[in-house]
């Protein structure tokens, strides 16, 4: 009786953290908004999926949450367009839930925002302990948000 009681708070906590990051979700949408993802941003997607892939040594997973862009044994990756940065912080912390790693990354890539939306947007990963990398498209290579004002390349 004991398992069966711990799967029940177990589902309880899942299920607050999910409202959570739905309301957290919610409160990001300041930020326009796109319907999805076209054809090129979807194979742009794989493309780094498969990079980091190769470069962390990882792979995407199957959780009861979803499956990840990129899982190691230490962390979960999230690949995501930067227009739709918000969405990251959801999907990583339902894929913690499921399957909890020691890091979370998220990995953005296309048009970075300018100005507050910029600083907002690593305010609110840095608050969900998320780190910060994007992929320079025109040098070709990674680079990391030490700090909410500047990024360090990784040639």
């Amino acid at each position: 009786m004991a398992g069966d009681e711990m799967m029940q708070d177990m589902r309880k906590k899942y299920e607050e953290m999910e409202r959570r990051v739905k309301d957290l979700e919610r409160k990001m949408m300041t930020v326009s908004l796109e319907e999805g993802c076209d054809a090129s941003e979807r194979k742009k997607e794989l493309h780094y999926q498969r990079r980091l892939e190769q470069e962390l040594g990882g792979s995407h997973k199957k959780t009861i949450a979803g499956t990840t862009d990129v899982t190691t044994e230490t962390m979960h990756c999230e690949i995501k367009n930067w227009n739709q940065w918000y969405y990251a912080i959801g999907q990583l912390y339902r894929y913690n839930l499921a399957d909890p790693r020691d890091e979370l990354r998220v990995y953005l890539f296309g048009e970075m925002p300018k100005g507050e939306r910029l600083k907002n947007a690593k305010k609110l990963f840095h608050k969900a302990g998320i780190a910060v990398y994007y992929f320079d498209e025109e040098e070709d290579i990674v680079c990391a948000a030490v700090a909410l004002n500047y990024f360090v390349c990784q040639y």
